[in-house]
């Protein structure tokens, strides 16, 4: 019924894979993941078990609402967040934050956008969707104050968000490394 992009496709990229798509005939709706941890790397195995025991003692399962993270050399904070099979995984340390390029998306021809909030609390989601809406209705204004108020809806954003938040690949595209 529709299509999510991969969240390392860089803008130019999603403007002509979307172009391309519509100039063969299709008319399928197009979705961008637009706010939230992206999964960096997922393990089949719980990395924390044999450290601390994550799991609860009487169902054996791993324990909901407890964060981890993994510390880098440079002191960011990787989210890591054990599902319900103890399979580990590590999320990046920003953000992904579109907000302020939700006109431009709409432009290259995004109908949809969605935030990932697996493992958040419910309030996060709240917030992070009101955020979002308001900021489309802002993107799609002609109001003179529209950027000052996406920058505000930023600023609301950043305070929220776990890490910091980064436009990632939307901006920089996927550097590709050893590919010939």
């Amino acid at each position: 019924a529709s299509l999510t992009l991969s969240p390392e496709l860089a803008g130019p990229e999603i403007t002509e894979l979307i172009r391309k798509v519509r100039a063969a005939g299709s008319t399928v709706p197009f979705e961008l993941v637009v706010q939230g941890n992206a999964e960096a790397m997922v393990a089949e195995t719980c990395i924390i078990e044999p450290i601390l025991q994550c799991r609860d003692a009487t169902t054996g399962s791993p324990e909901p609402e407890r964060l981890y993270g993994l510390r880098d050399a440079t002191g960011r904070v990787f989210p890591v967040r054990i599902d319900s099979s103890c399979r580990t995984h590590i999320l990046n340390a920003d953000e992904t934050c579109l907000l302020d390029h939700l006109q431009a998306l709409r432009q290259a021809g995004v109908s949809a956008v969605a935030i990932d909030a697996r493992g958040r609390a419910a309030a996060y989601i709240q917030e992070s969707a009101g955020i979002y809406r308001e900021a489309i209705r802002a993107a799609a204004s002609e109001d003179p104050a529209r950027t000052s108020r996406l920058a505000g809806l930023k600023q609301r954003i950043r305070q929220i968000s776990r890490g910091g938040i980064t436009a990632g690949h939307l901006l920089r595209g996927l550097k590709e490394t050893g590919v010939p």
